[in-house]
């Protein structure tokens, strides 16, 4: 799987950090790389990255799924390397030189 790859590379976050931990401030999914549907994992990661995006675009005071500014910025932190790997992916694997 090209995005694991992609990910695998950064060096602040494991793989092991998507299998083993939630988005707590979004209620967002684990990602289990190691499933053998690739499906599977690609919702996860979709489920994960919607839903962290909803807490941080969408989020209101009498909400429980929100994030909250300096609270939860190390949490969110956590998840550029995992939007990053994809957009890099996509990128290198769907660009053509002209």
């Amino acid at each position: 799987m090209k995005i694991k790859f992609g990910i695998e590379e950064d060096k602040l976050i494991s793989l092991s950090y998507y299998v083993g931990n939630t988005v707590h401030f979004a209620k967002g999914d684990k990602i289990n790389f190691y499933d053998d549907s690739e499906d599977k994992i690609y919702d996860s990661m979709a489920n994960r990255i919607y839903k962290t995006r909803n807490a941080v675009i969408h989020s209101k005071l009498d909400e429980e799924d929100r994030y909250i500014p300096f609270r939860h910025e190390t949490e969110l932190h956590k998840e550029i390397p995992l939007v990053q790997g994809i957009a890099e992916v996509i990128i290198i694997f769907t660009s053509e030189i002209f």
